[in-house]
């Protein structure tokens, strides 16, 4: 920006008269042929005259009086201008200085998918204004707006993406956009004329998706001991899981107090399982049973983990070894009692 250019400089209106310019108490002045305005005093700006703000110099041509504009033309041509799509949001603002279109206004998208929405806006006023565009009700990272501000002149047109994009499933800002629908509203409102205002309305509804991790530990245990389920919903919808248990024989009784649990997005929980084996062995060495835990939702996404139990026989394998030594040694002594006797 010019040093000499101010940022609220001059005010520039279309009236029945014509165009007409206010000088707005600027630093450096606005000049018409070389003559300073006087501040806040509203002067006619004839078509073909050229007027100086700083080092630029503006002129506007007249190809058309406006006299002889068809009012006719004018309402049919915005009329086509603003011909709303079907499933699109179009409000006019408070006195009808803009029009504005946000189309599609109702939308459904998974984990990682995006859409652009397009919103149309019309200066239907007689001077030059700037709009300010506000999105609410929608986190700030899942949606970007190319221009948040933008003037136009009187009669212009703009046409301004809003891309909503939607986190990649499993990570921790998915978990954070709950399934289900999201309304949220364009809030667009002119500077110039702050009472000027245009609120659309419009739905994201975001699709539910199911994911989850487990984990096991410890993955090995004795008999009779007890190992710990962990759960986390990693999804974006409230989950039931359950638990399940089993070997290839089925030999080992399985215990657990909590079958089923239900998670918010996020959340975690831990269910406790005891294991036993049915039938312990008398004797002999530690035999290793594999068994899987199974976690199941609803809609039936399972996971499985495997673990081991390690089965000891009642009687343990040193004394069966002791036993054996010491009756090979008393036959020994037999034997030889025997050869001394004989």
């Amino acid at each position: 920006q010019a040093p000499d250019v101010s940022r609220h400089h001059a005010f520039l209106e279309m009236t029945k008269e014509g165009w007409q310019i206010t000088d707005l108490g600027s630093a450096g002045g606005t000049y018409w042929n070389r003559k300073k305005l006087e501040p806040q005093k509203p002067e006619l700006w004839p078509a073909n005259e050229t007027m100086q703000i700083g080092p630029y110099y503006l002129h506007w041509q007249d190809e058309k009086p406006l006299e002889e504009a068809d009012p006719q033309v004018v309402n049919e041509q915005m009329t086509q201008l603003f011909q709303v799509p079907a499933g699109a949001s179009q409000r006019q603002s408070v006195h009808g200085r803009f029009n504005a279109v946000l189309y599609p206004s109702l939308m459904t998208l998974g984990p990682g998918q995006e859409t652009t929405l397009q919103i149309e806006l019309f200066n239907q006023g007689a001077v030059i204004d700037t709009f300010k565009l506000v999105v609410s009700g929608l986190h700030r990272s899942i949606f970007s707006l190319s221009q948040n501000m933008l003037s136009l002149a009187p009669g212009a047109r703009a046409s301004i993406p809003l891309v909503i994009h939607l986190p990649q499933p499993g990570t921790l800002l998915a978990r954070r956009i709950p399934a289900g629908p999201r309304p949220f509203k364009l809030t667009i409102q002119s500077i110039t004329f702050p009472d000027e205002m245009s609120v659309l309305a419009g739905q994201l509804t975001v699709s539910p998706y199911e994911s989850f991790s487990i984990g096991l530990w410890p993955g090995e245990i004795d008999n009779g001991g007890t190992c710990r389920v962990l759960t986390r919903n990693e999804g974006n919808t409230t989950t039931t899981f359950s638990l399940t248990s089993h070997d290839k024989d089925g030999r080992i009784q399985f215990i657990s107090k909590q079958q089923r649990v239900k998670l918010e997005p996020g959340d975690t929980a831990t269910q406790d399982v005891t294991l036993y084996y049915r039938e312990k062995p008398l004797f002999g060495r530690t035999r290793r049973i594999p068994f899987e835990l199974e976690i199941a939702t609803d809609n039936g996404t399972r996971k499985t983990k495997s673990g081991v139990l390690n089965v000891k026989p009642r009687i343990p394998l040193w004394v069966v070894v002791f036993l054996e030594m010491a009756l090979i040694f008393m036959l020994a002594l037999a034997i030889l009692s025997n050869r001394f006797t004989g």
